[in-house]
């Protein structure tokens, strides 16, 4: 008999979709790997982000836990914001030396900007959208 895994999120560092996943399975690491096919191990990377997250889990998650719409969209998001490599490809996006220069500059800083300073840079790329 599989031994029932107790919630993951109570032991270690997980990203936001392994949160949010670990709510949606109550932490039942055991169900959810028989509903995906996958070792136990597995879906621990995934929630720590040492691996991406596969993308048939989403309709599978879905179905197997009878989510809404919604509720999707907000995993699909802490998934996005989960991955554990961003590739910026700055050729094929047709990027200027201005462009890349500021990617290279913001993927180097990064982990020392202020909140602060994150939430007003995220101000001014929103108000460039509208």
């Amino acid at each position: 008999m599989r031994k029932k895994h107790t919630s993951l999120v109570k032991y270690v560092k997980c990203t936001p979709f392994g949160k949010m996943l670990d709510n949606i399975i109550n932490g039942d690491l055991a169900s959810l790997s028989s509903v995906l096919n996958v070792s136990d191990s597995f879906i621990i990377m995934v929630q720590k982000g040492q691996k991406p997250v596969p993308e048939y889990w989403f309709s599978t998650i879905q179905e197997a836990y009878n989510l809404s719409n919604s509720t999707m969209s907000e995993l699909r998001h802490a998934a996005e914001i989960s991955k554990p490599v961003l590739k910026i490809k700055m050729y094929e996006q047709n990027l200027n030396d201005e462009q890349r220069e500021l990617s290279l500059i913001f993927a180097d800083k990064i982990e020392n900007i202020s909140s602060d300073t994150i939430n007003e840079i995220k101000r001014l790329l929103i108000k460039e959208e509208e």
